[in-house]
């Protein structure tokens, strides 16, 4: 049985022409199931904030975002992914086409980011980052990868896959480095819960639930509730919980 949890977390966010900051999305992985817990909370620099899904399903697909995913009418990550999907592409040139898409999509916005909000844009933390997954024949299929800016140039690389690690580890070098995270469990190993969690974890579900609400706790800012909460399996996918009705 083979357990993968993901972790990203505070990754800035983009909407309407404005930039907004904080996400929080958990997965865990267990055999040929997903189950993405996400906050819900869009906070612009102003202090205004609005509420709004980050969790998709599309013909099939499920996926969500942490960062820049929409810049007014220039630009909308999601709309870029729908059109992959519309293609009837295959899982893998699916993959292809859309980070090459985001990847120019992004471009057309990132002078007017750098310029707005200077602070977004460094080394470290990826301007976007994407979850997709979908199944075949029964078996999970899945891709996390993240788009950065350095050196002035946008560039993306694929940090876990349903196949495994990419070989130079960079996704346990991003997530490993930053404080409240750890990337990857595997069966055995205990999780990263506080000494007085607010309920007993007994379930996928609840762990992801947890692991976005610690940061609703912590960064009340930019983090907030509702947390929706997804599984997704050959049954296709099933809400726990959706106070927004995200489809």
């Amino acid at each position: 049985m083979k357990i993968i949890i993901l972790l990203l977390l505070l990754s800035p966010m983009c909407s309407m022409g404005q930039i907004a900051h904080g996400t929080s999305v958990a997965c865990f992985i267990q055999d040929n199931t997903i189950w993405i817990a996400a906050d819900s909370k869009i906070a612009h620099e102003d202090g205004s904030y609005f509420l709004g899904c980050k969790i998709k399903s599309y013909k099939g697909f499920v996926f969500c975002m942490a960062g820049i995913y929409s810049y007014g009418k220039d630009y909308d990550a999601y709309s870029i992914v729908g059109k992959s999907i519309d293609e009837n592409a295959d899982f893998n040139s699916l993959i292809a086409k859309t980070r090459k898409r985001l990847i120019n999509g992004l471009s057309k916005v990132i002078e007017n980011v750098k310029k707005t909000s200077p602070q977004n844009i460094n080394d470290t933390i990826p301007v976007l980052t994407t979850l997709i997954c979908d199944m075949e024949k029964n078996k999970l299929r899945f891709t996390f990868y993240s788009i950065y800016y350095r050196n002035n140039k946008l560039i993306d690389s694929i940090l876990i896959t349903d196949k495994g690690m990419n070989k130079d580890s960079s996704f346990q070098d991003q997530f490993g480095s930053r404080p409240h995270t750890i990337p990857i469990f595997t069966q055995g190993q205990s999780a990263p819960l506080d000494s007085n969690p607010l309920f007993k974890i007994n379930s996928p579900v609840e762990y992801v639930y947890y692991m976005v609400y610690l940061r609703t706790k912590a960064e009340p800012k930019t983090v907030g509730l509702p947390i929706s909460v997804a599984m997704f399996s050959n049954k296709g996918i099933h809400w726990y919980y959706n106070d927004l009705n995200c489809r």
